[in-house]
């Protein structure tokens, strides 16, 4: 049996971890006023980030149309007999309801299921975490229901927590509230954050200096120190924090498999720059 997956570019997974286990992405659309981009395909990281700092324009987000990933597919089913999509939280993007009318359409087709689409109910890599741990068990041999089960496992067992400088991205693009956003700017408190399917409010931290070791303490208090883990440590121009949050994370933990990456373009849209952001889950 051989499996294939999707997802889409919300996740952030790495050029190197799309070609080490033949994943396929599905971009989102990055709207600068009447400029669209197709996400990291169009715009690296580093040249959005370059654009948001210089422009007036609000960058938006829009979903993939139901025809982009019946296009992903059908193309894959030439050398798949069957295909996990795996998708950001439907709470905070409509994403999965585009690969939901795809599949649909798909195995009406052939008359029976070759596309399953599943809400890993994260964002970012903590979304890619749950590809990941679909990518391990088929490169390990296994067959759809045990892939499934990973997948599951994977989903109940992920973190993600995340600072960001601001929570003015995050009210303007909806994800937030104006009265949550007031709070996070005064008196130089950083709001700590995590993804429950949706964004919940976790800390107020106190001044920058407070970031890396909030951001562990809650660690700790998720998951105990010495615990094999898979964890990614990611950011948007917090490179300093990030390296020493990684730093701090390998000596509490026993690290199976330790990523850096970038925060992608539409996921920085909502969060904004400046924003360090850790996501993990028990191996």
């Amino acid at each position: 049996m051989r499996i294939g997956l999707v997802t889409d570019s919300l996740s952030d997974l790495t050029k190197e971890l799309y070609e080490r286990y033949s994943i396929k992405m599905v971009p989102l659309n990055i709207l600068f006023g009447d400029e669209n981009y197709k996400d990291v395909i169009d715009l690296s990281p580093m040249q959005f980030y370059e654009m948001q700092a210089k422009s007036d324009v609000l960058p938006r987000t829009n979903q993939p149309i139901p025809l982009d990933f019946e296009n992903t597919y059908r193309k894959m089913l030439s050398d798949y007999d069957y295909i996990f999509s795996l998708h950001v939280a439907n709470e905070l993007s409509g994403t999965i309801q585009s690969a939901e009318m795809a599949a649909r359409q798909i195995n009406e087709e052939t008359s029976k299921k070759v596309v399953e689409v599943i809400d890993t109910n994260q964002v970012c890599f903590g979304q890619a975490l749950v590809v990941l741990a679909a990518a391990r068990a088929i490169e390990a041999g296994a067959g759809i229901d045990k892939v499934r089960q990973e997948i599951k496992k994977a989903t109940a067992g992920v973190n993600t927590i995340f600072v960001p400088d601001s929570l003015e991205y995050l009210r303007k693009n909806g994800r937030i509230g104006a009265a949550s956003a007031l709070l996070g700017g005064i008196l130089n408190i950083k709001p700590m954050l995590e993804i429950k399917g949706k964004v919940v409010p976790v800390e107020k931290l106190r001044g920058s200096k407070n970031i890396v070791p909030g951001m562990l303490n809650t660690m700790k208090s998720r998951t105990a120190p010495g615990s094999k883990i898979y964890v990614c440590v990611y950011d948007a121009l917090m490179q300093d924090k990030a390296e020493e949050l990684v730093r701090l994370v390998n000596e509490e933990y026993n690290v199976v498999e330790m990523f850096r990456a970038t925060v992608g373009p539409a996921v920085g849209c909502h969060c904004g720059p400046h924003t360090v952001a850790v996501s993990w889950h028990k191996a």
